[in-house]
Formats: C-alpha cells, sequence, structure tokens
C-alpha cells in the first residue's frame, strides 16, 4: 500500500515504518523536518519504504490510506480524500484536558488559566466527536482508557497499544550494577509543563541524584534508540512526570530496560503499572518524592520492579505484536 502519513510523533513512526508499505511523509505545517538527524537515528533500519514529501508533490501521487495524528491535521486529511480518493485512519495520542490530576500540578493558577485556553481544542463535544468518527474509516487509540475517556463507542474504533522492540530495549546482563540515580527523558521539557509537568519533576528531583536526557537546554540529546537504551540500562530508577499523556512513550522503553519507575498516576498509566508490582505511582508531589527516595535507599526493592517492568513490556508491549495489530486494520480497509 502507498500510504500518506502526517508526521508528528517520530519515536512513534520510528516502530510504525517496520510496517511492509510505502509511506509518504507529509510534515506539520510550519514544521521542519530534520530529514537527516531522522534518518540518522534510524540508521539501523534503512527504512526505504519512507519518502519524505512537501505539498507540492502530492500532485504527481497517489495513495491507498491517509493517515492522520493529530487535529491540526484532520480538515486538511478531508480535502485531499476528495482527490485521492482514499480511506482516514486517524490516531488519536491524546486525552480530553478534563482528566488532569489537579493534586499533582504545583501551579494551580496557570493550569486554570491553561484550561481555559485549551478547552475549545482538545474537548470536543458529543456531537462533534461524532461527526469526526464518522469521517475516517477508522480511529486508533493507543490505550483502552483514551477510549473511554473520549466516550467513542464506534465499532470501527481500535485500540493499538504501542510496540517496544526488544531488540533495542532490553535490560542489562543479570548482576550488572547501575548507577543509584534518577534519569528521565523528555524533549523541550520546560515548554512543555502542562502536559509532561516539568515544574513538578525539577521539584521531584530536587537535591538527589539525577540526569534529564533530551532535547533540552543545558542536556544531553540522545534521540537514537541504542544510546538511548545504554542511559537507561545503567541507571536505576527512571522517573516520569507527565500530566496529560495517555502512554508516554519513553516511560515504556525504560520499563523494557528494568528500570525502577516511579511515575505520576494520570490518564492511562495505571492500566499497564501496577503499583507496588512493577512500578511505584504517586498521586501528589510528596508521594513522588517519597518513592524516588526509597528506591535510591533500596536496591533489592528496584531490581523487583525493574524486571517485573522488563516482563511486563515484553508481554503486553512487544513489537511483533503492534505491527500485527496494524497489519490487520490495514488489510480491512
Amino acid at each position: 500500500m502507498k500510504i500518506l502519513i502526517f508526521h508528528t510523533h517520530g519515536s512513534f513512526e520510528k516502530n510504525f515504518y517496520q510496517l511492509s508499505h510505502d509511506f509518504f511523509v507529509l510534515p506539520l505545517k510550519g514544521k521542519e523536518i530534520d530529514r537527516e538527524k531522522f534518518f540518522r537515528n534510524l540508521a539501523k533500519n534503512s527504512y526505504q519504504n519512507v519518502t519524505f514529501i512537501e505539498l507540492e508533490d502530492l500532485e504527481a501521487l497517489s495513495f491507498d490510506a491517509i493517515i492522520t495524528q493529530s487535529r491540526a491535521h484532520h480538515n486538511g486529511a478531508l480535502e485531499m480524500q476528495k482527490t485521492f480518493k482514499c480511506p482516514i485512519i486517524q490516531i488519536e495520542h491524546t486525552t480530553p484536558l478534563n482528566v488532569f490530576s489537579p493534586s499533582l500540578h504545583v501551579a494551580p493558577a496557570l493550569l486554570k488559566e491553561k484550561l481555559k485556553r485549551s478547552l475549545g481544542r482538545q474537548n470536543l463535544r458529543p456531537a462533534e466527536l461524532a461527526q469526526e468518527s464518522e469521517q475516517v474509516k477508522i480511529k486508533v487509540f493507543i490505550t483502552d482508557f483514551q477510549r473511554r475517556a473520549w466516550a467513542d463507542f464506534n465499532p470501527r474504533s481500535r485500540v493499538i497499544l504501542h510496540g517496544i522492540d526488544g531488540n533495542i530495549f532490553f535490560p542489562p546482563p543479570a548482576g550488572q550494577s547501575r548507577k543509584n540515580s534518577i534519569v528521565s527523558a523528555v524533549n523541550e521539557f520546560a515548554q512543555r509543563d502542562f502536559h509532561c509537568g516539568w515544574k513538578l519533576w525539577q521539584a521531584s528531583v530536587k537535591g538527589l541524584p539525577h540526569e534529564l536526557i533530551g532535547e533540552n537546554p543545558d542536556t544531553r540529546d540522545i534521540q537514537a534508540r541504542e544510546p538511548l537504551r545504554e542511559e537507561f540500562a545503567k541507571v536505576k530508577i527512571f522517573l516520569n512526570t507527565s500530566l496529560v499523556s495517555p502512554c508516554p512513550l519513553s516511560l515504556l522503553e525504560a520499563m523494557a530496560c528494568g528500570c525502577a519507575v516511579v511515575s505520576t498516576d494520570t490518564c492511562g498509566i495505571p492500566e499497564y503499572i501496577k503499583h507496588g508490582e512493577d512500578g511505584l505511582l504517586a498521586q501528589n508531589p510528596e508521594q513522588l518524592r517519597f518513592y524516588l527516595e526509597l528506591l535510591l535507599k533500596d536496591d533489592a526493592l528496584a531490581a523487583r520492579l525493574g524486571a517485573a517492568a522488563a516482563k511486563k513490556i515484553q508481554t503486553h508491549f512487544s513489537l511483533p505484536r503492534f505491527l500485527q495489530d496494524w497489519t490487520e486494520v490495514l488489510s480491512s480497509l
């Protein structure tokens, strides 16, 4: 199949492009794709089936399906559908903003103002949601929680959990020591405070051994997956402070590497982390801090949680299962 996809989530797409189809990738309006960097980060697999295009390239092409990953794409995809006469698949990566946890947000005034500005964009009315679902062939959610939160009862909708490549993200050899420290991986953290919990993260790690990696000022920008795996494999604790994110991919990747995970208890996270069994979930800033200090002191607990986390990913978030689920969806068009 020849598939037109609107580029939004590079980390997600790295697995998606392993499907045996030809993908034509269109950047989001106003955003440039660093193509050299993107392909360099995919160097282990050649991805000859991926072609980056611009709007002016569309006239000479035809497609069997259009995939969108943001509501910013939706109207444009509907217009393109008139030309290409092919079905639209909408991947829903977001959750409604009314599912946030005020107890975890450290700036209530900012939160209130942010919600006021954003509710119209990320909280559609039921009639609008129903219309949107009818306009696409299949809507795919990345968690069951998400589908429930959006109150999507369309029988054509699907839930496809993330897939983690076990050939890239895996635990270190048994007995290998880990640095008694905390790691987090977030891009543009400060700018994404509302969704990712930048201020919450700062308060949680203050005075504790920690490192932030990603595309941020004064941090190591590690985007390629093999070096990222090396970082996760040598550190004992991974901290996730997301506030409005259904399923942070870096959290799953750290779990696959056997990190002991401390995370906010928000959105769909409790669906795939069982507190005390394969991670520790916090409902307020004080709990986050307590769990971090606990794991820094308790190597045995950290090792037990990390091993269980890696097993959870192998069982529920394998890449072969992800690719098979998407193969079934595309075959049904």
